[in-house]
């Protein structure tokens, strides 16, 4: 980006000089001239155009911007006009001429070129000739021209001038080392340019010291010289080698293995020379590994010192830095070891006890978290690995693991080998499994016996057993038990009740014996469907099941006494009958039995509450038989009983609806109770709990019930104890003023003994629970005394002459005294006392209160006699005569003087005359007077006494509510109460109080409360307290009356003021709907609640379904009275038929969950669709339809489901039959669903179609979308050839199955056998054929050889799967292991096996064997050193895709140099040795079954003889062996299938049983002690198997009747034993040239035989001369190609063929004539039956039989001449 410039200072600034820094490149150019265009800055140059972009132009402040295009540092602009630089001057240049010379003449003026600063003379041109001035250059640049002489022409002079290069170099040197690091930067310029060279940014180094001073500043015509110094910086990298491992799947991959500080950082960290680094590095191997080296600048360090524990290293820092340092460590796996034990059960350290070593321990070793694979010893001879209960061998848990750092021992335990015992349960004509194999475990001799399994006799039957239950075993034995499936019978029937003729119904299958039969555990399919005759109907279903051992259960499926959860239920069907539900899990016999009835009559049962049909419970509805008898009963419901039953109670079934009514009244409760109260004594003491008298039935849980609206009919007695008074009575929480309702209530009465006795009907009207609560206390006293204090003289005494005044009460009532005016005394201290401190109230001068004690205390109050004066006494007094002293005060005087006392104005009293006084010092005031004078008397005291009476006022009141009228809130009294009134002097009406009565006094008015037309008394309060109604004598019209002889008011002691509320009369019209058919409520009666006199008018409303049965009711408007108005409306009923189809629930594609119906049915969106009246026929047909992909789920009638298999037709539809005598509403409901659809997703081995993982199931409906995909199976690959053409599509009705096809991943394991190295006589032989390599060694130095041959064994993983190979090394004869060698080989009967470590895939693990040869003259020729693999293992447990690569072989061909000279020599030596040599050949003739002969031809390969050849051919019969001698060709014979059916020397055979199981593992030995039958492994018994199952279809025979065994020491393929067991050889099984139908005939060919009797002792006859027989040329051809068979890849000598082929013509002994007939006749059938067999086995049969008939001459020809 250019420099910001603003365009007012350019035009001023004469010339702008960008830095180098705002633009690109390093060269200064200098511009021509410049001009600004639109959108461009050019600038010309002599060489061209250099463009500068205007990036921004900024008219406010006149700023551009320019970017560089080409490359130029400085540039001049001018005003942004085009300008011409001189750089210099010349004389006379602005002048015109600047002098003018006559021709000839010379120039005067003196022509002087100057050029400006920084400037020189470039060129001088005159006439346009340059001139040579050079010389004339002065030193300051100027040049002087020298002066025209003999002007002859106009002289122009024309200088150019350009700037004066010069330059800047820039130098950048290391300040320690005073070099250079950085070449020089050189800056071209010219004189007066200005320049500015910063430091440059150095990698690796920083700034030494300061800017130097000349960094800037102009340059000049000297070359200026700029040095910036440096500091060295080095780094500190660091790295992690990686190295290379193999992964899982064979492929070579790079690891690191762990990590160190800053390998990820470039550089990790920099340090100035000479400095200490500051980070650390640290190294940490990741799990399983540790640190193989550290390097530093690629030189290893010593690291044993620096790592920890955790092997973790940590570098110390480095110090005094001079160099880059770059650290890399290498990590490696750790390598680990793993032993493997193979002790007896129960020894070693896992059971703490001295281990017993089976074998020799075995160690493989690894790297840490590397995986190994051990493998139990499975050849330790009479012991085998231990077993779990289940049988399967016990393998430890860390037989197969990861290698950790410290050493794992992984221990295999062992038993004795017992004998096994293997019981199958088959399905019968099959070896499908039902129950696992169970494996019997004994010593030689136990006894066994065995049964069937009980699991499987649970639901199959037992056919027949193969083999031996019981017995003592010496053998491995095997019993087969063969089952069927249990069936179980379904059957029906009619039950005929008693005393009836008519079944009266049919149930599906009746007759039928059985109806259906079903498999064990399956469920039924046949229906059962159950019909009522007309005029019947179903009665009972009964279930009847039978177990196997007879045991009968049975069930009630309908009708009475159902039982719960039954295991089959039923379905209404519309035409009355019943379908019932499948049987699932079949494991009994059932039998449905059903009982029919007669049709039902209804009986209806209502309860309601009394004089309404208000239910208090639901309709009984009784359906019973038609005639039927049945007795009704009431309810209970909480606390309602019957009040009105109706009659009779029971009743008798009938056609016609019946209805029973009970009436019912709740009743309430009356209950009673003793309120218990403490009791307090004055001396402190509390008496807890006392109850103080009794209440009847204080203790029962009711006094009485009385009904709703009834009275009370019992009477309650209250009775205090003695000494004991009734205190308080309350009656629900309320105190009852009992004492005043004595007075006017007749149904309560207290006697003299204070006994209360609440009367029958005292309670009336009950509408709520009452409950009386009374409460005793005892009776008690408070005396008062009056008493002159220091004389205790009595100032006071009553009327009867008590010395005291006594106030009688009850314990805990309060009491209250007052002093009395005594005449000419006053009260003195203490002024009261009394005998107890406690519940005392006083002032101590006027007044004692307190709480009465259970016991009697005594009050005094204390007096002193006046002296003299006048005491003046204002005094209470009331109508019961009582005085109380309000005031008084004592005036003292002097004799004769008047004193004047004045009445006192006391609010609420009135002034009275006081009682007679006879005292002739007490002065009485009347009540008119309001003074009194009084004159004063010697030594007297005269009193003043003024009367008062209190006078109470009662009022009354009327409590006004609010009503609603015309919509408008009112104030309404609703009634009166009785007031007083007074006219005030304006003739206004004015309330005063009602009546004013003295203290103690009684009134004098009546009160009378007296409600509206329509009102009744709410309530009655007095002082707010209001007063339970129950206490007043209520008048017909409702009225009250309040008068003192009922109780209102006496002895009135305070204001009494009267409340009344009035209350509107609550009024009730109950409107109820009914069905003129069945006299039922059709609706909820309608309760309209008001008030008496209120107007209702109630018509008739419309009800769904119902129309009007007859005319209004009269009373359907009228108005409200105090009795319930019940206004009834008849109705027909008018059944709706109704329709709908229920929605369910779906998720769309995005999630949403929606309601869906999934179909259609007649009148969904018609409400009703039909109406039909009671007892009519419908007429629109209802057809249900599902939409596309739907199916109908069910369909329900008023919710109940119905049978709709029957109705369903082809198109998926309904069509329902019409609803006839219809007596309810019909509300039928479909429910659709999506038709369900699944797809199966198997995966599959392709071939098999064996699964390979679980199949997955999608379960969804038609047309649902559904993917699949192919998944990973461990140890399988997907067949992308086969992917599925369905894996992706839409769900249809059809289940859709989705295969995927895998193969497993192949195993396979290689062996390659090579010649590694050979040491002769110490000396190495160089091997040029790793394969094959032969030795000469001189037979007169075969005692001294000493030879060693290496081999080494390469076994490689072919395919994809891990695993380990056994490897078995056959040693050839004359050789023996190097001892060194055999660490990692186990020897075992002469053969010597290495199990390898984990082989990954692609993986090639090398072992090595040394061989030391014996030097034996006979051990010489061809040496065979055989590697082959015998087994392997991996996890899966798959066969190896070939065998073929299982053996290669290494061949050492050793040859003696023997002369005629070394024979001699040895005859000489040895004379037994010359009996050997014969001079002819010696003939050998082959037996039908004796095939182990050697033959030794002296073949010119085993010896080279110098001189001459040995013509002797030596012919030595050797053992019973598979090995040949050395330097013999080997070969095999092909045997026919009859070679081997004549036992030489036959043994008793032993028992032996037919089993079902043809193929079978018989120990018989038939032939010698060799030949014993072994075990057929898995995959031959299922070969042979498939042969006979195709046998049986192709012949028609029953393989049941053939004992077939497997023997490997025969010679041929098949053959039949002398007890007629037919026995197939090895080489049935490994031959490659039988195919299968050759088998199928060989086998063929030996039960013709067993059928046909061919077998027994057969006696074999030696000729006394052998017979050479003399083959035709098909025979020769024939034999020809078998001897080519046999030699295989062999090359034999044409001597050695011709030998073979005349050996195979010699006959030696010969059979029977049956014998050789009976082959012919059998080889003649299976001609006839198997025309169409291999090339190979046609040879062979056609040898035989040309044989056979040679035989058969040789034979018949010995017996003539015998």
């Amino acid at each position: 980006m250019g420099k910001r410039t603003s365009l007012v200072d350019l035009k001023t600034a004469g010339v702008i000089t960008l830095d180098a820094d705002d633009v690109t490149g390093d060269a200064f150019i200098s511009a021509g001239s410049v001009k600004l265009e639109a959108d461009q800055l050019h600038i010309y140059l002599s060489g061209g155009t250099v463009k500068y972009l205007i990036e921004a132009t900024d008219g406010q402040n006149g700023e551009i911007s320019l970017k560089k295009t080409g490359s130029l540092n400085s540039f001049d602009l001018d005003n942004g006009n085009n300008i011409n630089v001189k750089g210099g001057t010349i004389s006379g240049e602005d002048e015109s001429p600047y002098e003018k010379v006559v021709r000839s003449n010379d120039s005067i003026k003196e022509v002087k070129i100057v050029p400006d600063n920084g400037y020189r003379i470039k060129q001088v041109t005159i006439n346009g000739q340059e001139v040579f001035v050079e010389d004339k250059i002065a030193e300051d640049g100027n040049i002087v021209l020298e002066k025209f002489t003999n002007m002859q022409e106009d002289k122009h002079i024309e200088v150019e001038f350009e700037k004066i290069p010069t330059k800047i170099i820039v130098q950048y040197k290391d300040a320690y080392t005073k070099e250079s690091i950085k070449e020089d930067k050189i800056v071209d310029g010219f004189v007066n340019d200005q320049y500015t060279e910063l430091r440059v940014e150095m990698e690796g180094y920083i700034p030494a010291n300061p800017e130097p001073e000349n960094s800037t500043g102009t340059m000049t015509e000297d070359i200026i010289t700029i040095t910036y110094w440096y500091t060295k910086q080095f780094k500190i990298t660091t790295d992690v080698k990686e190295h290379e491992e193999t992964d899982s799947e064979g492929n070579e991959v790079s690891v690191k293995g762990g990590e160190i500080s800053g390998e990820d950082e470039a550089p990790y960290e920099i340090v100035a020379r000479g400095e200490t680094s500051t980070k650390e590095i640290v190294m940490k191997p990741a799990d399983g590994y540790r640190i193989k080296g550290v390097t530093i600048n690629g030189e290893e360090i010593e690291i044993k010192d620096l790592v920890k524990e955790d092997k973790i290293l940590e570098l110390p820092f480095f110090e005094n830095i001079g160099e880059d340092k770059h650290i890399v460590v290498e990590y490696e796996k750790i390598p680990a070891k793993v032993i493997v034990h193979y002790l007896l059960q129960g020894t070693g350290p896992e059971y703490g006890n001295e281990a017993v070593i089976l074998a020799d321990d075995e160690t493989i070793v690894g790297t840490v978290n590397g995986k190994y694979i051990t493998t139990p010893n499975m050849d330790i001879e009479g012991y085998i690995l231990i077993k779990d209960e289940k049988g399967e061998y016990i393998i430890p848990e860390n037989a197969i693991g990861t290698f950790a750092e410290e050493d794992q021992h992984i221990y295999y335990y062992y038993t004795k080998a017992p004998l096994e015992l293997i019981v199958h349960h088959y399905l019968e004509g099959t070896e499908d499994k039902l129950d696992e194999d169970e494996y019997y475990y004994y010593e030689e001799g136990d006894h066994y016996k065995v049964n069937p399994s009980q699991e499987v006799l649970k639901s199959y039957e037992l056919t027949r057993v193969v083999g031996d239950e019981e017995k003592d075993i010496t053998k491995n034995e095997e019993v087969i038990y063969y089952y069927k499936i249990k069936k179980y019978e379904i059957i029906t029937k009619v039950e005929i009740p008693e005393g009836r003729e008519e079944k009266g119904g049919s149930i599906s299958g009746e007759g039928l014996t059985p109806y259906e039969t079903v498999d064990y555990g399956k469920t039924s399919i046949e229906d059962i469907i159950i019909t009522p005759d007309t005029g019947y109907r179903l009665k009972q279903i009964r279930l009847v099941s039978t177990s196997e051992e007879g045991n009968k259960q049975e069930s009630i499926i309908y009708g009475e006494n159902l039982t719960e959860n039954a295991e089959i239920t039923y379905k209404n069907n519309l035409d009355g009958s019943v379908i019932l539900t499948k049987f699932e899990n079949m494991t009994e016999d059932k039998e449905v039995i059903v009982v029919f009835e007669p049709d039902v009559g209804k009986l209806i049962v209502h309860h309601y509450i009394e004089n309404t049909t208000e239910k208090i419970s639901e309709d009984q509805v009784i359906v019973d038989l038609v005639g039927t008898k049945v007795e009704t009963e009431p309810v209970k419901v909480g606390e309602y009983v019957v009040v009105e039953e109706p009659e009779p109670r029971d009743g008798v079934i009938t056609k016609d609806v019946q209805e029973k009514i009970y009436y019912y009244q709740i009743q309430y409760k009356i209950t009673t109770d003793v309120v218990e109260h403490d009791e307090k004594y004055k001396d402190g003491t509390v008496v807890k709990n006392v109850k103080g008298g009794s209440i009847t039935n204080e203790d029962a849980y009711a006094h009485e019930y009385v009904l709703k609206n009834r009275n009370s009919q019992d009477i309650i007695e209250i009775v205090p104890d003695k000494d004991y008074e009734i205190v308080n009575i309350t009656i629900n929480g309320k105190v009852y003023d009992f004492k005043d309702a004595i007075k006017t209530n007749d149904k309560i009465t207290l006697n003299e003994n204070g006994n209360v006795k609440i009367e029958k009907e005292f309670f009336t009207n009950m509408q709520e629970d009452k409950h009386i609560e009374v409460e005793f206390r005892k009776k008690t006293k408070v005396y008062i005394q009056y008493l002159e204090k220091d004389t205790q003289k009595v100032l006071y005494k009553t009327e009867d002459g008590k010395d005291y005044e006594e106030i009688t009460g009850y314990e805990g009532q309060g009491f209250e005294t007052s002093r009395k005016i005594i005449a000419y005394y006053k009260f003195v201290e203490p002024y009261i006392t009394v005998d107890t401190n406690e519940n005392i109230e006083t002032d101590n001068e006027q007044y004692l209160n307190g709480t009465m004690y259970a016991d009697e205390i005594t009050v005094t109050y204390w007096y002193e006699k006046i002296p003299s004066g006048i005491v003046e006494r204002h005094i209470e007094i009331n109508e019961k005569g009582e005085t109380k002293e309000l005031e008084s005060k004592e005036i003292e005087g002097f004799v004769s003087e008047n004193v004047t006392t004045l009445r006192k104005e006391l609010e609420g009293y009135i002034s009275v005359d006081g009682p007679e006084n006879s005292e002739k010092n007490i002065i009485l005031v009347s009540k008119d007077e309001t003074s009194k004078t009084v004159t004063l008397k010697q030594d007297e005291v005269l009193e003043v006494w003024y009367y008062y009476e209190k006078q109470f006022k009662i009022t009354t009141q009327v409590k006004a509510h609010e009503e609603i009228i015309n919509g408008e809130k009112v104030k309404v009294d609703g009634g009166t109460i009785s007031k007083e009134f007074i006219t005030d002097e304006n003739g206004n009406k004015v309330e005063v109080v009602y009546e004013e009565v003295l203290n103690r006094g009684d009134s004098k008015k009546e009160i009378v409360i007296k409600p509206d037309d329509g009102y009744r008394i709410k309530s009655v309060t007095i002082n707010s307290e209001e007063k339970s109604l129950e206490n007043f004598k209520i008048a017909e019209d409702g009225s009250i009356t309040l008068t003192p002889e009922n109780g209102y008011f006496k002895d009135v002691q305070e204001d009494k003021h009267i409340e009344v509320e009035f209350e509107k009369i609550p009024a009730k019209v109950i409107v109820q709907y009914k069905d003129a058919y069945t006299k039922e409520s059709i609706k909820t009666d309608k309760v309209l609640e008001g008030f008496v006199n209120d107007k209702y008018n109630e018509d008739r409303i419309d009800i769904e379904g119902y129309i009007p049965a007859e005319p209004e009711p009269v009373n359907s408007k009228g108005t409200m009275t105090k009795e319930t108005v019940t206004v009834i409306y008849w109705y027909t009923k008018q059944f709706k038929i109704t329709t709908d189809v229920k929605e369910h629930k779906e998720t769309d594609s995005q999630g949403n969950v929606l309601s869906i119906k999934g179909g259609e049915i007649s009148g969904e969106d018609e409400n009703p669709f039909e109406v039909v009246i009671r007892g009519e026929t419908s007429t629109k047909e209802i057809v249900m339809k599902p939409v596309d992909g739907y199916r109908i789920k069910g369909v329900t009638i008023n919710d109940a489901e119905i049978e709709i298999k029957s109705m369903l037709k082809e198109d998926k539809t309904i069509t329902l039959p019409f609803f006839k005598d219809m007596q309810e509403d019909k509300h039928i409901v479909v429910e659709y669903e999506k038709i369900p659809a699944k797809v199966i997703i198997k995966y599959l081995e392709e071939g098999t179609e064996k699964p390979v993982s679980e199949e997955d199931v999608k379960e969804g409906y038609i047309n649902d979308k559904y993917t699949s995909e192919e998944k990973e199976i461990e140890y399988y690959e997907f067949v992308k050839e086969k992917y599925p053409s369905n894996s992706k599509g839409s769900m249809t009705e059809e289940e859709i199955t989705v295969k995927y096809y895998y193969k497993k991943l192949l195993f396979n394991m290689k062996v390659d056998k090579e010649i590694d190295k050979i040491v002769l006589n110490g000396q190495n032989v160089e091997v040029t054929d790793k394969n094959k390599a032969k030795l000469e060694i001189k037979y007169k130095d075969l005692n001294e050889t000493k030879l060693e041959i290496s081999y080494k064994i390469k076994v490689t993983n072919t395919e994809k799967i891990e695993g380990i190979a056994i490897i078995e090394e056959m040693i050839p004869q004359g050789f023996e292991f190097v001892e060194e060698a055999l660490a990692s080989w186990k020897e075992k009967d002469g053969k010597y096996t290495l199990t390898t470590e984990v082989i990954n895939p692609g993986e090639t693990k090398e072992y090595k064997i040394t061989l030391r040869w014996v030097p034996e003259e006979t051990n010489k020729g061809e040496k065979i050193n055989t590697a082959k693999i015998t087994n392997t293992i991996n996890i899966p447990n798959y066969e190896e895709t070939t065998l073929e690569d299982n053996e290669d072989i290494a061949i050492i061909e050793i040859k003696l140099e023997k002369t005629i000279a070394d024979i001699i020599n040895d005859i000489k030596e040895s004379n037994e040795f010359a009996e050997y040599i014969q001079k002819k050949k010696m003939v050998l003739t082959r037996g039908e079954d004796d095939y182990n002969y050697d033959y030794d031809y002296g073949n010119e390969d085993d010896y080279t003889y110098i001189g001459e050849t040995l013509e002797e051919v030596i012919i030595t019969p050797e053992s019973n062996n598979n090995e040949t001698s050395g330097g013999n060709d080997e070969w095999e014979i092909i045997a026919p299938p009859d070679s081997g059916t004549i036992d030489p020397e036959p043994t008793e055979p032993e028992s032996t049983s037919t089993e079902d199981d043809t193929v079978t593992e018989n120990n018989n030995g038939d032939q010698n002690s060799d030949e014993k039958s072994i075990p057929l492994s898995t995959a031959e018994k299922k070969a042979v198997n498939s042969l006979l199952i195709q046998l049986e279809k192709l012949k028609n025979i029953d393989r049941t009747k053939y004992t077939i065994e497997k023997q490997n020491y025969c010679r041929s393929t098949a053959r039949t034993s002398k007890d007629g067991v037919l026995q197939l050889c090895q080489l049935f099984f490994s031959s490659d040239n039988l195919t299968e139908i050759d088998r199928i005939a060989t086998i063929w060919h030996e039960m013709y035989h067993i059928d046909h009797k061919h077998y027994g002792k057969l006696e074999m006859t030696i000729l006394e001369k052998t017979i050479v027989l003399n083959p035709p040329p098909y025979i020769e051809k024939i034999l020809n190609e078998r001897l080519d068979i046999m030699y295989g890849k062999y090359i034999m000598t044409p001597e050695t063929r011709e030998a073979d082929f005349k050996q195979e013509l010699i006959i030696d002994r010969y059979g029977t004539i049956e014998y050789y007939k009976n082959e012919l006749e059998t080889h003649k059938a299976e001609r006839e039956n198997f025309p169409e067999v291999s090339h190979y086995y046609e040879n062979e049969r056609t040898w035989l039989e040309w044989t056979y008939e040679q035989l058969l001459i040789i034979a018949t020809e010995q017996s003539s001449n015998k």
